[in-house]
């Protein structure tokens, strides 16, 4: 079965309606279409308005023949913001961080607080400038849309704006006609759309505030009636209305109070078009094309005919090759031109692809797409790992056969005359125990090597790939391909963070900018020292602090108070270009040093929860930092934890300031015995002065194999630092990493 959105949903104010695809060669098939009435006023309850929404949606899936439950929906073009600008002649990685430069300063919200896309104008040739459009809405509205469709049972797969779905729409049935420029309106029950297209392109768009229900607040307003029977005068007939007893208004006076509010409507379109038409390179338009529940009013096109001066007709959205309508459809629906735009977008032939849809949406898109390579290197994986489990037994089963026959010959007096031979059967019998030893070691290491390569499957950020991952006993090569810089500097923040490795081993060992515009990396671990075996209690830590803190956690660890800040947990980050943190573990072996006695008493803690994150501002959101630590720590049943810090840096790395409070002061916050304004005082005077940092690491010359990295201490946006993380395996390692690679 093909995926992607089958079903069209066009959720306005008044009306909810929704049409069911089948994908075809040519585009897609209407099997199915419904609509029904809210049957709610605009002044009802927000929180009335979407349970209705929801609860009409899911009837109207019941009823609806063929189709399935992954959606398209649009957006009121009131709720997004849109605009067109204009950039040099890029492709690539180079387009999209211009494109994200522009996003910051067009849109007039925080970036962290919208989702947008972007579409790129097809360019004419010899043009040195690229047009640019750009799409977005605040988070909030788009989750609540997906909110609502999921309370339904619909699984939101794409959310547009409403002028773009009505532009993709006139592509794909009408189409623009030679030496036209056409205005395309809409007019809802919200809204007023209006998209201007010349040559082909979408040169203007806009939303008006004045619509369907406002014409019933006018009728409800002069006629002192309420709002559903407005609506009922609004939209009847003249030749339905009777006065006979000289109750109620005439068709005349309804007439009238319609008049007044077209007009608003028509002042709204006519300063839309006079902007248009002021525009570099656009010219006036000649013809306008009417859709929506209220252009198809009794005299409506007729009117707006007069006062605009151009012809104007109202719109047929159902004669196209993209759409395959049933004769009962098309009649029913043949002006609806929003729900045509988002069926040609499920049928994959939208002039213009934009997608605003919420993060998780979009992320859960993205898997989809890499799924098939994902299970291919799953695949390949596993097989790389039996196959290896079955040349471990091998190489076992043959080595006991060798052991079993010298033993067989063997003389356990060793007296007689041949001493010499008996000598030298030992001596071979000696080495082919220590082979069998250090294939023994390689076999109980099968779970570790899986758990690494899963943990590094799992770690691979959005526009990173994997190539290659090789393990040895003493190092783990990794190689693929980056869009960017940004993120493949989260990839090896994410291995850095990673409790199978040690921070220190992580090292960038080249970067190439390739044809194409990405980047081909090789990552190295380095030294089987590095290699950690993190236990529960660690892992839950980490795991849980990132499923709460939804922000970037640049070090997360569990320091023993006792042993002077050193740590058995991993994870810990270097700070980029300025050495490592005060009190950061040091090396996989520092503790082998000590005795066995004082290493279980380190085990035992008392621990301190040490995380570090970017300088936030508000009392308030570090207070609730600390309590989603104090939550991780909790629910990851760490014993022993007497102290929380936490660390804020700013966006070069370097350390602003620190916090430092005891658990039972937050745990009494948690359980309800402290206050707010308590536990802000508390932290008022938690604060503390970050300890002095060491001075940048010099920066020696680039390796002749080719290409900077990321150094072991000189971390860092840019070309700084070699590749480092470890040394040549100890003595006595090579053999054993012969073997293990043989593997």
């Amino acid at each position: 079965m093909a995926k992607g959105p089958l079903v069209a949903i066009d959720i306005g104010q008044h009306t909810v309606k929704m049409l069911a695809l089948k994908r075809t060669k040519s585009g897609a098939a209407v099997t199915g279409a419904v609509s029904q009435a809210i049957g709610l006023s605009p002044q009802a309850p927000a929180q009335e308005i979407a349970r209705r929404v929801s609860e009409t949606v899911k009837a109207l899936r019941k009823n609806l023949p063929g189709g399935g439950t992954r959606a398209a929906t649009a957006l009121s073009g009131r709720t997004t913001f849109n605009r067109y600008v204009r950039i040099p002649v890029v492709s690539g990685r180079r387009l999209v961080k211009i494109v994200q430069y522009e996003a910051r300063q067009q849109i007039p919200f925080p970036i962290h607080q919208v989702n947008f896309d972007y579409y790129v104008v097809p360019p004419a040739p010899q043009s040195t400038e690229l047009e640019v459009l750009l799409l977005a809405v605040r988070k909030d509205v788009s989750e609540e849309v997906v909110s609502r469709l999921k309370n339904a049972g619909i699984k939101t797969d794409i959310v547009e704006a409403g002028p773009i779905s009505l532009f993709n729409a006139y592509m794909a049935t009408i189409g623009p006609a030679e030496g036209e420029v056409t205005a395309i309106i809409n007019i809802g029950a919200s809204a007023t759309d209006i998209v201007v297209e010349q040559e082909g392109q979408m040169r203007f768009s806009r939303s008006a505030p004045f619509a369907g229900n406002n014409l019933t607040d006018l009728i409800a307003e002069r006629f002192k009636v309420d709002w559903s029977e407005a609506e009922s005068l609004k939209i009847r007939p003249a030749s339905e209305y009777s006065n006979i007893d000289g109750e109620g208004p005439t068709a005349v006076d309804v007439a009238t109070v319609l008049e007044e509010g077209f007009d608003r409507i028509i002042s709204d379109i006519r300063r839309s078009l006079d902007f248009h038409v002021s525009q570099p390179e656009a010219s006036p338009v000649t013809r306008v094309l009417l859709c929506g529940g209220t252009a198809h009013m009794e005299g409506a096109a007729e009117f707006l005919e007069d006062r605009l001066g151009v012809p104007v007709a109202l719109a047929d959205f159902t004669s196209s090759e993209v759409l395959d309508w049933s004769a009962v459809n098309k009649e029913n629906y043949r002006g609806e031109g929003v729900l045509a735009g988002l069926a040609v977008r499920c049928a994959n032939k939208a002039r213009i692809a934009v997608n605003i849809a919420p993060d998780q949406v979009i992320h859960r898109l993205e898997l989809e797409r890499r799924m098939p390579m994902l299970c291919t290197s799953g695949l390949v994986l596993l097989g790389m790992i039996f196959y290896s489990y079955i040349a471990v037994q091998q190489c076992i089963a043959r080595d006991r056969q060798v052991l079993d026959r010298i033993q067989s010959v063997i003389n356990p007096t060793g007296i007689g005359p041949h001493q010499k031979e008996i000598q030298a059967l030992r001596a071979q019998q000696d080495n082919y125990m220590k082979r069998f030893d250090r294939l023994s070691q390689v076999a109980k290491k099968r779970g570790v090597i899986t758990n690494r390569y899963i943990e590094v499957l799992s770690m691979v950020p959005d526009e990173v790939w994997l190539t290659t991952v090789s393990l040895a006993s003493d190092n783990m090569t990794i190689q693929g391909k980056a869009m960017s810089e940004l993120r493949l500097n989260e990839f090896l923040s994410n291995l850095r963070l990673c409790p199978y490795f040690d921070d220190t081993g992580v090292s960038l060992k080249n970067s190439l900018p390739a044809e194409d515009g990405s980047i081909d990396y090789t990552i190295e671990v380095k030294g089987s020292d590095k290699f950690l075996n993190p236990t529960m209690e660690e892992l839950e830590f980490i795991r849980n602090l990132k499923k709460l803190l939804n922000m970037t956690i640049i070090l997360a660890r569990l320091e023993n108070i006792n042993a002077g800040g050193g740590s058995r947990m991993s994870g810990g980050l270097p700070i980029p270009g300025v050495g490592e943190i005060p009190g950061m573990r040091g090396g996989a072996d520092s503790s082998q040093s000590k005795p066995a006695s004082s290493q279980e008493e380190e085990q035992k803690g008392p621990w301190r929860a040490l995380v570090g994150v970017f300088q936030v501002d508000q009392a308030k959101e570090k207070l609730d930092i600390l309590n989603k630590v104090y939550s991780a720590v909790q629910m990851s049943k760490v014993e022993n934890c007497e102290v929380i810090q936490i660390r804020y840096f700013d966006p070069a790395f370097n350390p602003k300031e620190q916090q430092e409070v005891k658990v039972e002061e937050i745990a009494a916050f948690a359980e309800g015995k402290r206050t707010e304004d308590e536990m802000l005082a508390v932290l008022e005077k938690s604060y503390q002065t970050p300890e002095p940092t060491p001075p940048p690491t010099p920066t020696p010359p680039p390796e002749a194999g080719g290409g900077y990295g990321y150094g072991m201490y000189g971390y860092g946006y840019g070309m700084m630092g070699v590749p480092s993380g470890g040394g040549a395996a100890g003595a006595g390692g090579g053999e054993a990493a012969a073997e293990e690679g043989a593997i």
